[in-house]
């Protein structure tokens, strides 16, 4: 015979667990872990305010001429590590997402981009970044990232059909009948 549990054995369960729960320490109201779910405002590092009508070439990268002031919350320049805002026409940014395949399409296998004055057989240079279809397209397009860019073309597969003739064929099917 099978051994019966009494019906208030479960009710008691309920009961420690519920006292527990309620006089365990729960949560306080501060919180010591970040939220990463809540995206803080202004700009932070590694982040910085640069311009987005930057040229995107070697000279204004190097000089950094495409950076911007970052502005204070009264508006003057703010020189400490987390700003309020980018001046208008600056976007927040990390530098090496600012300038992504703004170069020459840069098409083949193994294509590759060099910086400004370099040959081809002169160094192994950086795969192109493939970005959007720039004709509205779906099919992402190979570009160097800068304007200044020398781009490698790879090998080219030649994907054109060979036409057969096949109208011999077809002449020789219609007189077997």
């Amino acid at each position: 015979m099978a051994r019966r549990i009494p019906r208030s054995l479960p009710l008691v369960a309920l009961f420690i667990a519920l006292s527990a729960a309620a006089f365990a320490p729960g949560c306080g109201t501060i919180i010591t872990i970040p939220d990463m779910a809540v995206t803080p405002p202004g700009c932070r590092f590694p982040s910085a305010c640069f311009s987005q009508a930057c040229g995107c070439n070697d000279a204004d990268l190097g000089a950094k001429a495409c950076t911007l002031p970052c502005l204070d919350t009264d508006g003057g320049i703010f020189d400490g590590g987390v700003c309020a805002s980018c001046p208008n026409g600056g976007v927040c940014v990390e530098e090496q997402l600012l300038c992504v395949g703004r170069g020459a399409t840069c098409p083949g296998e193994n294509a590759r981009c060099l910086p400004f004055g370099e040959t081809c057989n002169m160094s192994d240079g950086v795969p192109p970044q493939l970005i959007g279809d720039t004709d509205g397209g779906t099919t992402p397009e190979p570009h160097c990232q800068y304007v200044t860019d020398v781009c490698c073309p790879g090998t080219i597969e030649d994907l054109s059909a060979t036409v057969v003739d096949l109208s011999a064929s077809v002449a020789d099917m219609a007189t077997s009948d």
